[in-house]
């Protein structure tokens, strides 16, 4: 479930903090923690659009406002209408807030805390982030994101999911399934995994989840387009010194987001799925073509049944096994496998012919003769990879 302001009370470096107003708030969701200080000094021109997370639990020491309280009802304000969850202040230079601060602060149901000088900002933050990374992996356990991949839960269930997670959604997500067979790789994902809950800028458009030695992605946008998506998955990679030429990087196609995160897991880890089939790296969903239908179906009966009647005559005659699948694997082109056995291609078209008399399919084109076998091919891939 998602954690509440009243849940992250009962952090050891929070438990003294103070309620001094807003006290109808605390049921409020906490997505991250942050610092606020610099955004409202008076004297420096600083961004302030976008400067804080919705859901954040904000810190500050108010030194912006040493000597000029009246600049905390601005900034009291700015952090409510930026969907701030709470506002909590070290005593080091205000032991109290005006009246009008605390006033707005009540009838806008938004907390505000106080705590003493005797503990550090960074130990709550540290506090807060973990919680929030256990709370998500308590959720997003392997156990539901594989019920996700197989279509196991229904709409309301993957509802609830989006929901309850950290990451506020924006309109549109995408999945992202990253892995390497690098034992490198593997040792750290504990690290990239914690370590990212810390990084404060992709904190409100991604969310990481660890899945089979791998690590699932879920990105979110405003815009529908898969160029801001790329921006937010390179800064991902970037932050985890990752090399997208070293690793396998598979991305699911865009979807609206809280109705559809059972589709970003999905198509992305489908998708990396093909990719250990044909021993190649599919970018994205749309790519990998016919495996769209024939992963999802390939354990009913009729479908081993069709990849029997092809490739089990072929699994005798070697030549022929490994003629098929490499021109599988090259897309059908002839001239491209006939230099993977360093002969003519004449001579590929020649075994192919063998081939589709040897199955008694002599009666079709060579183009639905190569599509009947693709797919039967590519079944046994699949297969293969179990």
């Amino acid at each position: 479930m998602a954690l509440t302001i009243k849940d992250i009370l009962q952090l050891h470096s929070l438990k003294n903090m103070e309620v001094i107003s807003g006290y109808q708030g605390l049921l409020h969701y906490v997505s991250s923690a942050g610092i606020a200080d610099y955004e409202f000094c008076a004297d420096l021109d600083y961004p302030r659009e976008n400067a804080f997370e919705k859901g954040s639990f904000v810190l500050s020491s108010l030194l912006f406002a040493k000597e000029k309280p009246a600049l905390i009802l601005p900034a009291v304000k700015q952090l409510f209408e930026a969907g701030v969850s709470a506002l909590a202040y070290k005593t080091v230079i205000f032991q109290d807030l005006p009246e009008e601060v605390i006033s707005f602060s009540n009838e806008n149901d938004f907390p505000i805390f106080r705590f003493g000088t005797d503990v550090y900002f960074e130990n709550i933050i540290f506090e807060i982030t973990d919680a929030i990374r256990l709370d998500d992996t308590n959720l997003l356990t392997e156990i539901n994101i594989k019920r996700m991949i197989d279509n196991d839960f229904s709409k309301s269930q993957v509802y609830f999911f989006s929901k309850n997670i950290s990451l506020s959604f924006k309109e549109y997500s995408m999945g992202v399934y990253i892995k390497s067979s690098a034992d490198s790789f593997r040792l750290n994902l504990d690290r990239y995994y914690k370590n990212f809950y810390l990084n404060r800028n992709l904190n409100d458009k991604a969310l990481l989840c660890k899945y089979e030695d791998g690590l699932f992605a879920i990105l979110t946008s405003h815009q529908n387009n898969v160029k801001s998506f790329q921006i937010i998955l390179s800064d991902l990679l970037n932050f985890l010194a990752l090399n997208a030429n070293e690793i396998f990087v598979n991305c699911s196609n865009i979807h609206r987001s809280y109705e559809s995160l059972d589709l970003c897991f999905r198509e992305s880890y489908h998708t990396h799925t093909a990719s250990l089939a044909e021993n190649r790296n599919f970018s994205s969903y749309s790519a990998i073509g016919i495996y769209q239908y024939l992963i999802p179906l390939q354990n009913e009966q009729i479908m081993q049944s069709y990849m029997d009647s092809l490739i089990k005559p072929l699994l005798s005659k070697p030549e022929y096994f490994e003629t098929v699948k490499q021109l599988v694997l090259h897309g059908g082109d002839a001239l491209q496998t006939a230099d993977c056995f360093d002969c003519h291609q004449n001579t590929i078209r020649y075994r192919m012919n063998k081939i589709k008399a040897l199955l008694g399919l002599e009666s079709e084109t060579e183009q639905d003769f190569y599509a009947i076998l693709a797919s039967a091919m590519r079944l046994y891939l699949l297969k293969s990879l179990k």
